[in-house]
């Protein structure tokens, strides 16, 4: 076997083209690599752009939909007020009615059994009955009322009848 010593000044003419070859491939995958490179850099960089503007949208929407929401909150608010305001009867039965319920709601314990008894089933009864009658009153005068706004409204010409 033939051996060849190492270094330039020994190089034979099979070795200067594969120098050559070797270089040309390692500038070419240097390129490459910086070609690379650059698309992975532009693609990261839109990558955040689009990020920014997904999160900036967010931001945008979850603040626009806190404004919503303390807006309608603040409709209720007044609408609740308003009807506070001008039927305090209907508000009154309709509490009434709902603690009435709450309470009719709650199973009675066996200690409130021993100690009620029918008792108790008397007072619910009676409550029952006192609740509805008033439900029944509010909404009778409820309904005059609402009636006699629409007579006068129509007698002031503010209707279209």
């Amino acid at each position: 076997a033939r051996e060849y010593p190492l270094g330039d000044d020994h190089a034979g003419p099979d070795d200067s083209s594969a120098g050559e070859a070797l270089g040309r491939a390692r500038d070419k995958a240097g390129e490459t690599a910086t070609q690379a490179q650059g698309k992975a850099g532009d693609l990261a960089g839109r990558a955040q752009d689009k990020a920014e503007d997904l999160g900036s949208r967010t931001r945008d929407g979850a603040s626009r939909l806190g404004n919503q929401a303390r807006q309608q909150a603040s409709r209720a608010g007044g609408g609740f007020q308003r009807m506070l305001n001008e039927n305090p009867l209907a508000v009154g039965a309709l509490a009434v009615g709902t603690g009435a319920a709450i309470g009719l709601a709650i199973p009675e314990t066996s200690k409130e059994h021993e100690v009620m008894g029918e008792a108790r089933d008397t007072v619910v009864e009676k409550a029952q009955e006192k609740a509805q009658d008033a439900q029944q009153r509010v909404q009778r005068v409820a309904e005059e009322a609402q009636g006699a706004a629409q007579q006068e409204a129509g007698n002031q010409g503010l209707t279209n009848q």
